[in-house]
């Protein structure tokens, strides 16, 4: 039992892995240098994307229904509501829906 009970109390000790050094690294020819060029769209993409700024609109948010968190001994309970939804208005005057999950 004695050997056992040594050979079990060994495996908690963690193992040296081998010799600690790693070996040389190779000697490798530089990364040549390299160019390149892009052209910069000027103008209004065809993206369709949202144009900055982006504004928050007053009175059009949508809540979740109030929930309450309770602290883990009970003692504490607070009530939360978040938000479910709201709209921006982008630099175009476009409406954008945001849509928040209740988590």
């Amino acid at each position: 039992m004695a050997t056992t009970l040594k050979t079990a109390l060994n495996r908690l000790i963690p193992q040296k892995r081998g010799k600690g050094r790693l070996p040389a690294a190779d000697n490798r020819d530089p990364i040549p240098a390299s160019k390149s060029r892009c052209k910069r769209v000027v103008g209004g993409g065809s993206g369709g994307g949202i144009t900055p700024p982006l504004n928050e609109q007053s009175g059009v948010k949508e809540f979740h229904p109030l929930g309450s968190l309770v602290s883990s001994d009970g003692f504490f309970v607070l009530t939360r509501q978040h938000i479910a939804s709201t709209e921006f208005l982008d630099g175009d005057g476009n409406s954008i829906p945001v849509n928040y999950v209740d988590e």
